[in-house]
Parts: structure tokens; sequence; C-alpha cells
């Protein structure tokens, strides 16, 4: 089930939300710091393992406040001041973390499409 159907919006990372399959509050902005983490420790593992927990710890306050702005270009403005580099592009950084990680991103893809079909292989629609 798509996110549409749910009329959930689960990708904004500013938003809160209740998820109507549990009636849950989620709260994104806690969801991007845990991602904001990942992909520090995973990060650094790869390429600064000499960083560790003080330096993501001054970083920390910086991101809640970054991740509280409603507007996405003032928040893609903040991480690029908070990067040390305020003229970096950060259509490029995506562009080149996605070559350098698209097959990861694709084999955990597949991984949860087949997980989803498995849940769903029960519904009458899936037969």
């Amino acid at each position: 089930m798509g996110h549409a159907e749910l009329r959930a919006v689960p990708d904004v990372v500013n938003y809160v939300w209740t998820d109507p399959r549990s009636g849950l509050k989620v709260d994104n902005r806690v969801r991007a710091m845990q991602a904001a983490k990942g992909t520090w420790d995973c990060l650094c593992s790869m390429y600064a393992p000499q960083m560790g927990s003080s330096q993501w710890a001054s970083l920390r306050p910086a991101l809640k406040e970054i991740f509280r702005k409603e507007s996405y270009d003032e928040r893609v403005e903040a991480l690029c001041r908070l990067s040390g580099n305020p003229q970096v592009d950060y259509q490029e950084v995506c562009r080149r973390m996605v070559s350098v990680h698209e097959g990861v991103f694709a084999k955990a893809a597949a991984l949860h499409l087949s997980r989803v079909l498995d849940l769903c292989s029960d519904l009458p629609w899936a037969r």
C-alpha cells in the first residue's frame, strides 16, 4: 500500500503525522535524526574512522534545528552552511552519493519489495 492510499506524508522531514494503520503519532524529525546518525556512522566508518561520537554530539543540535525548518530550501541552505561550504551544490552531492551507493540502495529496495509482496500474498487481490 502506498503513502497516498494511507493519506500519509511520511517523507517530509519535519512532518508529524498519524499512521492510519496503527493510530500512532510519527514524528519525522525523530526519524530524520536517526537517519542522519546512521548516515554519519556509515560515512565515518568508510572515510574517517577516527571521527567519533564527540563530533556527532556537536552536530546533533544544529541538525535538530535544521530539521525543524518548514522550508525545504531553507533546510538545504542550512545544511550547506553546516557543511562548512555554503557554496556546495546540494544536487551535485546527491548525484555523487547516488552514483557511489545506488547498488546498495537497489539491493535494499529489492529486499523491501520482496518482503512487502510476501506480506501481501494472503490478500484477495494478490492471488
